[in-house]
């Protein structure tokens, strides 16, 4: 990471890491999720939802050290991980909103109900069930590119052969 992304570069007082992970969020998430809130009031809670994310990713076997500042934005693997992720955790926290604000009305027969939570529980369960099996996965590559084989010489390409054919070749 280059000490350039450290530094301010708007009048918000957000880095230029924060504004790339505020753009790509921006970019796909649904309308409906952002025109509850001021522009200013959005970026921090994107901010807020892409820390979670990152923290999930970080506590994931191999454990990791990423934090907003220097997620690695220059992967498209890890760039699509944070967005599914952070996605997924707007989702949850727009549930728990509109879970206060969905009713029933029931009145001599003619009844009223205004009900977006169960609609959002199956997207919810989708998203963070891919979102959990892709991060398993990216560590799971991340590990065996890192793996190193040791072996007698005779039999080092053999059994390396092997590991790598059921294990696979990594990233």
């Amino acid at each position: 990471m280059s000490d350039q992304n450290l530094y301010v570069t708007d009048n918000t007082g957000r880095t230029e890491q924060e504004i790339k992970i505020i753009n790509l969020i921006k970019g796909i998430l649904p309308l409906p999720f952002k025109k509850d809130l001021k522009p200013e009031d959005l970026d921090s809670q994107i901010l807020f939802y892409a820390d979670l994310c990152i923290g999930y990713i970080n506590i994931v076997p191999p454990q990791s050290g990423l934090t907003l500042q220097n997620y690695p934005m220059n992967s498209n693997s890890l760039r699509s991980l944070l967005s599914l992720g952070t996605n997924a955790y707007i989702l949850l926290f727009k549930q728990q909103k509109w879970t206060m604000n969905d009713f029933s009305y029931n009145n001599n027969g003619m009844s009223l109900t205004i009900d977006r939570v169960d609609k959002l529980d199956k997207s919810i369960e989708r998203f963070f069930k891919l979102f959990d099996d892709q991060t398993k996965q990216l560590k799971t590559n991340l590990m065996i590119k890192n793996m190193h084989i040791v072996a007698t010489p005779r039999l080092g390409a053999v059994l390396g052969n092997a590991v790598r054919n059921v294990l696979g070749q990594g990233l």
